[in-house]
């Protein structure tokens, strides 16, 4: 999606592997960051800019949400995407911006939400930002969702915008050790921690944030 201008976060040992490909690493002892929790707190906690962006390395491309054709975003018009909601964040005083993870142009009716189920582009305006990632959940951008919805009462969700993603398909990183138990068990803790305000739909695989916005 990007071809320059960003910094990949890496375990040491793929050091070398991205190294090869030419591209600007950070490589951070693997037992720091072997999990999607672990990895988006360690950039947050570690990144020198106000605001943070992190995209997902399964992300492929960005289109604009309209309802009768397809556009997809040319790089320069992603990275003017990208400053955009990242200059919101700063006006608004909030801390997380991010994209829905199910777009659908059905049921397209705003530009923006204040609440969604995100992921895969991720926004952090360090100055604003009260939510922290638990590093062992499954479910770690649904619980950070949940705490900034808590502490900062909304989150900036693009509405505009679709993220085209291979969900759940690669090997390693926050794949390692998902199974059908370890679901449970996270949806369970949540459940517990969030009450009726989260839930899990197990027929469809779609987390359900039910705080009213």
């Amino acid at each position: 999606m990007l071809s320059a201008g960003c910094t990949y976060i890496v375990r040491k040992s793929e050091q070398q592997l991205y190294e090869a490909e030419g591209v600007d690493v950070i490589a951070v002892e693997d037992d720091k960051i072997n999990s999607l929790g672990k990895v988006r707190q360690w950039i947050i906690d570690n990144a020198k800019e106000d605001v943070v962006i992190q995209i997902d390395d399964d992300v492929e491309k960005l289109s604009y949400m309209f309802k009768q054709s397809t556009v997809y975003l040319t790089e320069s018009q992603v990275i003017d995407e990208l400053m955009r909601i990242s200059q919101i964040l700063i006006d608004l005083e909030l801390g997380f911006a991010s994209l829905s993870m199910n777009p659908d142009p059905r049921r397209h009716v705003s530009e923006f939400l204040w609440k969604a189920i995100t992921g895969g582009i991720c926004w952090f305006n360090k100055k604003a930002l009260r939510g922290r990632y638990e590093q062992s959940l499954m479910k770690v951008d649904a619980d950070f969702m949940m705490q900034e919805i808590l502490y900062n009462r909304i989150c900036i969700v693009p509405d505009y915008l679709c993220l085209y993603a291979k969900h759940d398909t690669n090997k390693g990183g926050n794949n390692t050790n998902k199974d059908y138990v370890r679901l449970v068990e996270n949806n369970s803790y949540l459940k517990s921690k969030w009450g009726r305000y989260y839930d899990f739909d197990y027929k469809t695989n779609k987390t359900k944030i039910l705080v009213k916005r």
